[in-house]
């Protein structure tokens, strides 16, 4: 987040401009405290009101396989919840070892639109 804010004009503090979060295929390349401290910090964004993650979730507790019978939907749900995110929507291939997840702050319950 820092070179990010250092090297283009991101200003993660300006709430009038709502910013989507996207990851797709960048978690599975990083080692688990990583993967842990950036999706922190990608939740900790003021401005960020919609997240988008298609990657592999399982350094963040999201794994697939046992525990059974909970889905990964329901895993993926409840790590969101944890993080104060609400699940708007998912899907999962390979028997949720890759997420397909659409999620929104929960004060957005509406899942509203972002224009």
């Amino acid at each position: 987040i820092t070179v990010l804010k250092e090297n283009s004009n991101f200003n993660d503090n300006d709430t009038a401009i709502p910013t989507m979060i996207i990851c797709e295929a960048v978690l599975f390349y990083l080692i688990p405290r990583a993967v842990q401290k950036l999706t922190q910090q990608l939740f900790s964004l003021p401005n960020a009101e919609r997240y988008c993650f298609t990657d592999n979730l399982s350094k963040v507790g999201v794994t697939p396989g046992p525990p059974m019978p909970i889905s990964a939907r329901d895993k993926c749900n409840t790590w969101l919840e944890n993080n104060n995110k609400q699940l708007l929507e998912h899907d999962s291939i390979w028997g949720g070892a890759i997420h397909f997840v659409s999620a929104t702050n929960n004060n957005n319950k509406e899942g509203e639109k972002i224009e």
